[in-house]
C-alpha cells in the first residue's frame, strides 16, 4: 500500500448510482454486485461524514484500488492510499465490498466473499491522543449511508451489519473442549503460520447460524458414527467395496466417470448415498453421506446459498476455499486451503465457505464425511442447485443434488458383499492349509 498522488479521472458519465443505508451508523459495510454483460470500469463507495465536509471513498480503477479522504467543500483529495496491481476484476458479476469499523477507526474493501482473507486494501486512523481518537469515532459514526457508483448499466447492492474484523474459524469444536486461549488467540495472525493451520482456529456452534445448529445437533451426537455394533468394519468394508470388481462402489464409480458429469472425468466422481427424504428445506435429500475415493474430488461449486455441516466420519478431506464462483480461470485459485480428519466438523453458510473444492489427497484409503444442508428462515428462494465450474470449458453449469443409493440400502449391500468376500476368503485359507 502506498500514499501516492494519482492522475486518473471518475469518468463523466456514471450509470448507476444507489444509496444505501447502513444497518448500523458507522459500522458494517456495502456490497455491490455488477449485472452487466461485462466488467465495470470503475466503482466508488462514498462514505459521507456528516457535518464536517468530508467523505471517505473507496475507488476502484482498472489496475488499482485506492482509499482516498476527500474534501468536499474544497473538492480537493486530502490523503490517498493506493493498492496497485488489485483493481477491477474481470468477472463482470463480481461482488466487491466495504466495511466500515468504527471501534477499531479503520476502512477496509475486497473483492469476493465478505471476510478478512479477501481484503485488498485496509486503513486504520491514527490517534495520537484521547481528543483525536474521539473525531475519530465520531467521524466514523457520523456516517449513516454509503452511495455506490457503476459505470456499468446495473449492479446489485446491500449492506452489511458487522465489520470485517478476523478471520473465522473453519473448525467446528464441542463447547465443553473450547478454551480461553482459543478466545484469546483468534484475532492473532501468528496463529495462521504452520501446516494446516486452519485447524488450530476453532469455534463453537453456537457462534454460527441457527440452520447450522439444527444441523450440528442431528450429526455431532457420538453415536453417529459409520462403525456400529451389527456392521463393525462398515469403513473397511466401503474401501474395499471401491477396489473390487464387481462390487457395487467400483461398477458405479466407473459408470459415473463415463457419464462424466461435472466434465472432470474419472478422477472427478464420488459417491452420494442419502439418508432420509428431501423436507423442501434444502438443496435436495439434507442428510448425504458422501465416499471420496483415493485422489477424486469434486469440482469446485457452490451450495445454492444454504447453510451446511461437514462432518468426518473416516479418513480426511482437504477443502479448498474461492472468494466467487467464476468462469474466469484467474478467479480460480483458493485463498484458503485446510485438511479435516476424522471427527472433524467445518461449516458453510450464506456468503461465508459457500464455494469450494473437496479431494481427497489421502493415498491409503477412503474418505467418508457426512454433509448436511438447509436453508435460513429469511430464503424464499430456495434455489435448488449447486453451480460448479465445467473442467471442460470453464463454463458455470447447474448441478441438482441427486442420490446415487438411499442409505440402509448401501449399507445392506455392502455388509452383504463383504461378508460375501469374507467367506471366500475363509474358503481360500482352508484350501491353503
Amino acid at each position: 500500500m502506498k500514499n501516492a498522488q494519482n492522475n486518473q479521472q471518475i469518468p463523466k458519465r456514471i450509470r448507476q448510482t444507489e444509496v444505501v443505508k447502513l444497518q448500523v451508523a458507522g459500522q458494517g459495510g456495502v456490497s455491490a454486485a455488477g449485472q452487466g454483460k461485462r466488467p465495470a470500469d470503475f466503482i466508488q463507495f462514498a462514505c459521507p461524514v456528516k457535518a464536517t465536509g468530508v467523505e471517505l471513498r473507496v475507488i476502484v480503477w482498472p489496475d488499482e484500488t485506492q482509499i482516498v479522504i476527500f474534501n468536499t467543500i474544497t473538492w480537493q483529495v486530502v490523503q490517498r492510499f493506493t493498492q496497485t496491481n488489485i483493481g477491477i476484476n474481470p468477472d463482470p458479476g463480481c461482488q466487491y465490498w466495504v466495511s466500515l469499523d468504527t471501534s477499531n477507526r479503520s476502512i477496509s474493501t475486497g473483492i469476493g466473499e465478505i471476510r478478512k482473507e479477501t481484503e485488498t486494501l485496509s486503513y486504520r486512523f491514527k490517534a495520537d491522543s484521547g481528543e483525536d481518537e474521539k473525531i475519530i469515532h465520531d467521524m466514523f459514526h457520523s456516517i449513516e449511508t454509503i452511495e455506490v457508483f457503476f459505470d456499468e448499466e446495473a449492479f446489485e447492492a446491500s449492506a452489511f451489519r458487522f465489520p470485517v474484523t478476523i478471520q473465522l474459524p473453519l473448525a467446528i469444536i464441542p463447547a465443553n473442549k473450547l478454551t480461553m486461549m482459543d478466545i484469546a488467540d483468534v484475532s492473532d495472525p501468528d496463529q495462521l503460520t504452520g501446516p494446516n493451520s486452519e485447524k488450530t482456529k476453532v469455534t463453537i456452534i453456537n457462534n454460527l447460524p441457527a440452520a447450522c445448529q439444527q444441523l450440528y445437533a442431528n450429526v455431532a451426537g457420538q453415536s453417529f458414527q459409520l462403525n456400529t455394533q451389527d456392521f463393525p468394519d462398515f469403513a473397511e468394508a466401503i474401501n474395499h467395496n471401491i477396489i473390487t470388481e464387481g462390487c457395487w462402489c467400483h461398477d458405479k464409480l466407473i459408470e459415473k466417470a463415463k457419464a462424466d458429469e461435472f466434465g472432470g472425468g474419472e478422477k472427478e466422481t464420488y459417491l452420494r448415498i442419502t439418508l432420509g427424504e428431501n423436507y423442501g428445506n434444502s438443496p435436495g435429500i439434507p442428510f448425504v453421506m458422501e465416499i471420496w475415493p483415493i485422489g477424486h474430488q469434486s469440482p469446485i461449486h457452490n451450495h445454492g446459498d444454504a447453510n451446511a455441516i461437514i462432518r468426518v466420519l473416516s479418513g480426511a478431506i482437504t477443502v479448498n476455499l474461492y472468494s466467487m464462483l467464476s468462469s474466469v480461470k484467474t478467479n480460480q485459485t483458493p485463498f484458503k486451503t485446510a485438511t479435516f480428519t476424522q471427527e472433524d466438523v467445518t461449516w458453510i453458510s450464506p456468503g461465508m465457505n459457500q464455494i469450494h473444492q473437496l479431494t481427497n489427497e489421502q493415498k491409503d484409503q477412503a474418505c467418508i464425511t457426512i454433509q448436511c444442508y438447509q436453508y435460513s428462515d429469511s430464503n424464499t428462494l430456495h434455489y435448488e442447485y449447486f453451480d460448479f465450474i465445467n473442467d471442460q470449458d470453464d463454463k458455470i453449469e447447474q448441478f441438482y443434488p441427486n442420490s446415487d443409493m438411499s442409505f440402509i440400502k448401501f449399507k445392506n449391500i455392502v455388509k452383504t458383499e463383504w461378508e460375501a468376500a469374507q467367506r471366500q476368503h475363509q474358503s481360500m485359507k482352508c484350501l491353503s492349509s
